[in-house]
């Protein structure tokens, strides 16, 4: 009886101490789980601080070098002036020379005067006529030279302003030995217009340089051309007809000393006119430039219609004469922003129907399909303005390259802290997919947002150089809808 009970009892613990054993086995299972996530974590979490530490140092890497570079430039500019004032020391000194040889040289003939009253003052020498012949000689060859100089030079404009006069003799040294290089100046601040004359040695590397239109300066392409001197003077026997352009959509800060040097590159200018408010004396954004030559004139439109200045695209037009620009041709020109001509209901008209001429019906031909309203998308394009608080940065990485799925996070990280330094952030998204590394940004304030482009863009980022830019804030809010709040 005994056995039975204890056999019956020993059967009915079993069951318990194997439920335990399982539940044993299903912690530990557990703890070991946890104990490898915690351990994935902290090796994620590592390498995230490695590669952050190696961008921290790629940037001081970058930023040693802009510092030993504008060091360098410095130094260069401050030997430069040491060796300006040298050379003013020594012209100051020469002429202290001669005024004091020519004060020793009065007094002497002061003293032999008083010794010789009687003795009759000295004779001015009469200049020798110069020689006619002498004369056409030496301005032929002046002409000849002034040709051979003008043949040689090369005209470049859209330029950033940050470019300097040494960043231009590197640049052409590449194509040819470079002798001279003139780069227009604001007169009152100094800062670059963007426009610029490099003369070479050889005619040879004249076309060496015109093959480098396109290409990047400072990070923006440059245009490069001949300067058609050379061309105009031979032009000048056949064609004796002055020509006008119309000039709009010009910067109310430009002025005509501004625009001489841009169309002169071009040919002679019989005048400048750059309309102007009478009541407060502020250009209305237009004018005319008439040349001496039509050649030129053809030539100058040309060139220069849709040329950046002061960072707007002008509008050249030609004017042919006076009967067709009151029938609406100067007035049609016009670029419907403040400071131009103001369209009235006739020259309104003159206009509707040129651009409508296509619509009205030839007999013969089928009529041309309407107009539905409907803009094709390949048309729509991104406006650009110069301050928002909308921006985006370019090449900040290269998709291609990242093996960390999560490599985003350390980019938006990055831009944060740079960015905080100027002000608040209002929204940011990393599109990691994008090929050219593109972070969209938008801050509390156009100021901000300006900061932020004057810092960020051209710097150095992971061994690429950044591209930033403000775009419009109802375009930005398109693609980000949740930007707005």
């Amino acid at each position: 009886m005994a056995d039975e009970e204890a056999q019956k009892m020993k059967k009915e613990g079993e069951p318990e101490t194997e439920e335990k054993e399982s539940k044993r086995e299903k912690g530990e299972r557990r703890r070991d789980e946890d104990e490898d996530e915690d351990r994935d974590r902290d090796r994620d979490r590592r390498r995230r601080k490695s590669r952050r530490r190696d961008r921290s140092r790629s940037r001081d890497r970058d930023r040693d070098r802009d510092r030993d570079r504008d060091r360098d430039r410095d130094r260069d500019r401050d030997r430069d002036r040491d060796r300006d004032r040298s050379r003013g020391r020594r012209r100051r000194g020469d002429k202290d020379k001669d005024k004091d040889r020519d004060r020793r040289r009065r007094k002497d003939r002061d003293r032999s005067g008083s010794r010789k009253r009687s003795a009759s003052p000295p004779r001015r020498e009469r200049s020798p006529t110069p020689d006619p012949i002498e004369l056409a000689k030496r301005r032929a060859e002046e002409e000849e030279r002034q040709r051979q100089r003008d043949e040689n030079t090369v005209f470049v404009y859209q330029i950033h302003p940050k470019v300097d006069e040494r960043d231009l003799f590197e640049f052409f040294s590449a194509v040819g030995t470079v002798t001279d290089i003139r780069l227009i100046r604001d007169q009152r601040t100094h800062k670059s217009k963007g426009l610029c004359y490099i003369e070479f040695a050889e005619h040879d590397s004249v076309m060496k340089a015109i093959s480098l239109s396109g290409q990047q300066l400072g990070g923006f392409p440059i245009t490069v051309t001949v300067t058609q001197s050379e061309k105009n003077r031979q032009a000048e026997a056949n064609d004796g007809g002055s020509m006008r352009l119309y000039v709009g959509s010009l910067h109310f800060n430009v002025t005509e000393d501004d625009l001489r040097p841009v169309f002169e590159s071009f040919g002679a200018l019989d005048f400048i006119d750059l309309h102007k408010d009478p009541a407060t004396g502020i250009s209305r954004g237009f004018g005319f430039v008439q040349y001496k030559k039509a050649e030129d004139a053809k030539t100058a439109l040309a060139n220069l219609n849709g040329l950046d200045i002061a960072g707007r695209p002008i509008k050249v037009g030609m004017v042919e004469n006076k009967t067709e620009s009151s029938a609406g041709g100067a007035e049609d020109l016009d670029d419907g922003e403040t400071g131009g001509l103001a369209l009235t209901a006739q020259s309104r008209a003159n206009l509707m129907q040129r651009l409508n001429r296509d619509q009205i019906p030839i007999p013969g031909q089928a009529p041309k399909p309407q107009d539905t309203g409907v803009i094709s998308a390949k048309n729509l394009t991104v406006p650009r303005i110069q301050m928002t608080e909308c921006v985006v940065l370019k090449k900040m990485f290269n998709p291609e390259e990242e093996t960390d799925p999560e490599f985003h996070l350390d980019i938006k990280e990055d831009v944060e802290e740079e960015v905080n330094k100027y002000g608040a952030i209002k929204h940011i998204y990393v599109d990691k997919e994008n090929k050219n590394g593109v972070v969209y940004l938008r801050v509390d304030s156009a100021s901000t947002g300006e900061k932020v482009v004057k810092s960020l863009n051209g710097r150095w980022f992971a061994r690429r150089q950044i591209e930033a830019e403000c775009v419009v804030p109802s375009t930005y809010e398109i693609r980000f809808p949740e930007s707005k709040k």
